[in-house]
């Protein structure tokens, strides 16, 4: 890929807003009950 310097930070930037979106932080991520560690009693 032939980006100049412009080019590429917006690519970048862009990139990075698609993968925040795809990857929450986790003090912005929901619990799944797949994260769910079983306790006593299961």
């Amino acid at each position: 890929m032939k980006l100049d310097h412009s080019e590429r930070r917006r690519w970048c930037r862009e990139i990075s807003e698609i993968n925040k979106s795809l990857n929450p932080s986790k003090k912005n991520k929901e619990k799944s009950i797949l994260d769910m560690k079983p306790g006593r009693g299961f």
